[in-house]
C-alpha cells in the first residue's frame, strides 16, 4: 500500500500560486523544470514545521497543484486539472487579483523556511551542560 502526501497546506498553495502567476503568459510548466524542482525543495522544508508526518512533494506534484489552479484561471483557455481542493479556490480567489499581496505572503513564508533552516543549524551546533545551560560544541 502506497503511502499518501497530507493535504496541502495554505502555505503550500501559496508558493504553487506564485510561481504558477509569475509564468501564466508563458504557458504551463511541466514537471521537470528547474523552477518546479526548486519549488519542490522549498515545500519539502516548509513541511517539516507545518505537518505532522512525514511528507514529501515532488516537482510532478507541484505541477499537478499548478494543474488544479489553472482549472480555476479563467483567463487560461486550458482547463488544468478541475480535481483540486477547496482551499485551493479559497487561496486563488484571496490573492488572483492581488499580487501585492500574494508576493508579499510567498515572502515572509520563504523567510519562515531560512528561519527554520537556521535554528536548526543553530540547535545542532549546541549541547546542554548538565545543568542545562546550552554550551558551543
Amino acid at each position: 500500500m502506497s503511502k499518501r502526501n497530507p493535504p496541502w497546506q495554505k502555505q503550500e498553495i501559496i508558493l504553487a500560486l506564485e510561481l504558477y502567476l509569475k509564468n501564466r503568459k508563458k504557458g504551463i510548466l511541466s514537471g521537470r523544470t528547474p523552477d518546479m524542482k526548486d519549488l519542490a525543495i522549498e515545500l519539502n522544508e516548509l513541511a517539516k514545521s507545518i505537518h505532522y508526518v512525514p511528507c514529501e512533494r515532488t516537482s510532478d506534484s507541484v505541477y499537478m497543484k499548478i494543474l488544479n489552479l489553472v482549472s480555476l484561471d479563467e483567463s487560461n483557455s486550458s482547463n488544468g486539472r478541475p480535481s483540486g481542493g477547496k482551499l485551493d479556490k479559497v487561496v486563488w480567489e484571496y490573492f488572483e487579483n492581488n499580487p501585492l499581496a500574494l508576493k508579499r505572503e510567498a515572502a515572509l513564508i520563504r523567510e519562515s523556511i531560512q528561519l527554520r533552516k537556521k535554528n536548526i543549524s543553530t540547535a545542532n551546533e549546541m549541547i546542554c551542560s548538565p545543568l542545562g545551560r546550552q554550551i558551543k560544541k
